[in-house]
């Protein structure tokens, strides 16, 4: 290894000119390499692309695929060369969805690049940091956790110390559904209790105040470079270094001046840390608590006479947990559509336990490097706490059926809560004639404006939701109707390497629903039996409520299986009618058509058209040109054609556009596909029929919006 000493000077250039190109990079590793699913994710900072220095950082997804030794050597610190495509990351593609370009923005990373298998990654040098180094001991710390302790132990104890569950998607979605995953990030708890300890232990050597303040900030400090800067752990160490501070210069400092400086300093270091959702679940909490938790707790003691000190705690914990959850629940219900009710009872049981497992394994982890030997002894009290927390966490995550599921608040339902709750905080003086008016009139009308959009009329709204490769459409009818055709799913085969999957329901499906208050679906429609159109009904049917599954022909597997949804073939002629409206006909496929094997499936596709009012879509499954021929012209002339078999070139004849006229035309496709989807023959075709088209691909999730003459568009990308 080599010391690079002004190895990247030079003139700053911007991303745009490397965008969708395959480039060579040098660059510093600045985070600790963690494994995402088949790929080794980790930062290159201070990037050097194709000979030039850019500014900023840059996320590198590396193939695990025929390198399972060497990844493992990389180091925070270490200079790297490779080459991969660059990309920009996607925004919120879906209605829910995650927005991966503001979330890596508010680390400073404006690009990405995917180093596939077939392109090597070399070690050129070494940048040395005292960071690096600190980081390095976490990796020391993991792989302790990892070889003393069984897996599923040491991927908490390493989630609670550092905010790193090592890629355990399951653990985190079990303590998600008991309403406790903020136990799993670290936060002002973690802080909380580091600041106590060092405090009180120097304290107990006899230093001055003043010394013991520094040796508490340097000991904040080096957990805050440990944590990788976590938002929430650099709040609650300057909330916390404040009051110390005051307490030395014999000043008065309150939590919320301490709460508005911590916000100042960290948005004057990173002002896009204002939209990451770190930032505002951390502040929301604390601001929440600062408002709310000792009025609420204060009013009910005193109104109860509760008077035990078990009454106090049991009110005292409770009043936490509400005010912490009133702050943050704006955050909560736009970013995971989920309230987690069940988490009252969780933050009761299991946050106490949670602490002192931190504060045993801020003793142990350490511990077990230094005196090895003692290994087996020194496990079994963090061993037992854990099991333990994961049997109540597991009892807990069985009442999950509690939860609220919803989308984004308005901002009158979000002011109507705020009201109630600073009324309920004692906030309004209510012998005050002003303050009563104020409640009298503010509440009834933000109770007006809160339901006014439901009792709106409401046109129909036609999502074609982005799942990568595959298709799925959500319909919303006038009357709150709610349909799928399709449900997304997954690529039969994957080129040079077996990923693993995340589920399309958990991905795509569920976030969008609940995003706009949908907890049921009146009806499924599969098109055909191909994974990429049917998997992710199959996930929802044990998820959420669906009143009919439609198929288009007779079924063999999991929908034969399942006993609780009624299935129904539909074929050509078949028509349904909703109440508001809106009218479904079947165009294909003929009667009686038994399984057909899957490379016979594509022409046996369920084809839909859509009316409602003067406005009409077409579904057209993967249905190729030899159904397309045989259907009737006068049906398919459409204005919305949702195009055949995701652009293939196998679809979409000139002759079948030429029939549909479509105003519309939206194809859904997945990125980089490896079929080459859509094709340039059926995107010129599109072009020559005069169609405006999109691709979810390109555009995300496309969404139409008809009171059965206008008709509206907008994409999610």
């Amino acid at each position: 290894m080599i010391l690079c000493v002004g190895f990247f000077d030079g003139k700053s250039t911007v991303y745009d000119a490397y965008i969708g190109k395959t480039i060579r990079i040098t660059g510093v590793v600045e985070t600790l390499p963690t494994r995402h699913r088949q790929q080794v994710r980790f930062v290159l900072g201070k990037p050097v692309i194709n000979g030039e220095r850019i500014h900023g950082k840059v996320m590198t997804s590396v193939s695990c695929f025929g390198r399972k030794g060497y990844l493992k050597t990389l180091q925070p610190g270490d200079i790297v060369r490779t080459e991969g495509a660059l990309t920009l990351p996607n925004g919120r593609r879906n209605p829910g969805g995650f927005d991966y370009r503001r979330y890596l923005k508010s680390r400073g990373i404006s690009a990405q690049i995917y180093v596939p298998y077939k392109h090597k990654v070399t070690i050129a040098g070494q940048w040395y940091s005292p960071i690096f180094s600190i980081l390095k001991l976490r990796k020391s710390l993991t792989a302790a956790c990892n070889q003393y302790f069984n897996q599923r132990v040491a991927h908490l104890l390493t989630g609670i110390l550092f905010g790193d569950l090592q890629g355990d998607t399951q653990l985190r979605e079990t303590f998600a559904d008991a309403g406790i995953a903020h136990v799993l990030a670290v936060s002002g708890l973690h802080v909380g209790y580091l600041c106590v300890a060092v405090w009180w232990l120097f304290k107990a050597m006899g230093r001055k105040e003043a010394q013991v303040m520094a040796m508490t900030a340097v000991a904040v400090g080096f957990y805050i470079v440990l944590t990788g800067f976590a938002v929430s752990v650099v709040r609650a160490a300057i909330m916390l270094m404040i009051p110390f501070w005051g307490r030395i210069t014999k000043r008065h400092v309150d939590r919320l001046s301490a709460l508005c400086v911590a916000a100042m300093i960290i948005l004057a270091v990173a002002p896009y840390q204002l939209w990451s959702v770190s930032f505002q679940m951390s502040f929301g909490a604390v601001l929440g608590i600062i408002l709310l938790y000792r009025p609420l707790v204060y009013r009910v003691t005193r109104g109860l006479d509760i008077r035990s000190r078990c009454g106090k705690w049991l009110v005292q914990s409770i009043g936490l947990t509400i005010a912490a959850t009133i702050g943050t629940l704006p955050a909560t219900l736009y970013y995971f559509q989920t309230v987690n009710v069940i988490g009252l009872v969780g933050n009761l049981l299991v946050v106490p336990l949670v602490g002192i497992l931190l504060i045993l394994a801020f003793v142990v982890i350490p511990f077990l490097m230094v005196f090895p030997e003692l290994a087996q002894v020194i496990v079994i009290l963090p061993s037992l706490l854990a099991k333990f927390i994961f049997a109540l966490t597991d009892r807990l995550r069985a009442l999950a059926f509690f939860n609220f599921h919803g989308g984004a608040l308005s901002l009158a339902a979000f002011l109507l809560i705020v009201m109630f709750a600073l009324l309920a905080a004692g906030y309004f003086n209510l012998r005050h004639y002003r303050q009563v008016m104020v409640v009298s009139i503010g509440l009834p009308l933000l109770i007006f404006l809160t339901l006014l959009p439901g009792w709106l009329p409401q046109g129909l709204k036609i999502t074609y939701l982005d799942v990568g490769q595959g298709d799925a459409a959500l319909i919303e009818t006038p009357a709150g109707g709610a349909y799928l055709i399709d449900g997304g799913g997954y690529e039969d085969r994957i080129p040079g390497e077996n990923a693993e999957r995340t589920p399309i329901s958990e991905q795509v499906l569920l976030p969008a629903l609940y995003s706009k208050g949908i907890t049921h679906l009146d009806g499924a429609f599969i098109s055909h039996n191909h994974a990429d159109h049917a998997q992710g009904i199959e996930e929802l049917a044990w998820k959420i409520p669906i009143d009919k599954i439609y198929v288009s022909t007779k079924y063999n597997g999991w929908l034969r299986r399942q006993k609780k949804i009624p299935v129904a073939v539909l074929a050509q002629g078949d028509d349904l009618k909703t109440k508001d409206g809106l009218q479904v006909a079947v165009l294909w496929p003929e009667r009686n058509i038994e399984a057909v094997p899957d490379d016979q499936q594509n022409e046996v596709s369920m084809i839909l058209r859509l009316q409602y009012g003067r406005r009409s879509f077409l579904f057209t499954g993967d249905a190729g040109i030899e159904t397309e021929l045989r259907l009737d012209p006068q049906a398919i002339d459409v204005d919305v054609l949702k195009v055949g078999h995701h652009g293939s070139a196998s679809a979409t004849s000139a002759a079948f556009l030429k029939s549909v006229t479509p105003v519309i035309a939206v194809i859904s496709v997945g990125q980089h596909n490896w079929y080459g989807h859509p094709t340039s023959a059926v995107l010129k075709r599109i072009r020559r029929s005069g169609a405006q088209c999109y691709r979810t691909d390109q555009n995300g999730a496309v969404e139409l919006t008809t009171n059965g003459k206008a008709l509206k568009i907008k994409t999610y990308e």
